[in-house]
């Protein structure tokens, strides 16, 4: 009984903590949302990540035209 009663204690502490974490996240997002939140941030990570995926894209064709150059080095000999 009193196993059960300490983990109901854990339980509802946690889920009444600021930054407890659920499946949907939701909680954490809004309490973190009033916390941090500033005007324009939504737009400001979106063109970052945007800024992100065209950096990663221009990496990953430099890395290929580096590959196919090292293959036609190594088919040449």
């Amino acid at each position: 009984m009193r196993n059960s009663l300490s983990l109901k204690n854990v339980l509802a502490e946690s889920d009444d903590s600021r930054y407890s974490i659920h499946l949907g996240v939701t909680k954490m997002y809004r309490n973190l949302m009033l916390l941090y939140w500033c005007p324009r941030m939504k737009r400001n990570i979106a063109e970052d990540v945007k800024l992100l995926g065209a950096y990663l894209a221009r990496e990953a064709q430099e890395r290929v035209r580096g590959n196919r150059a090292m293959l036609l080095a190594a088919q040449s000999r």
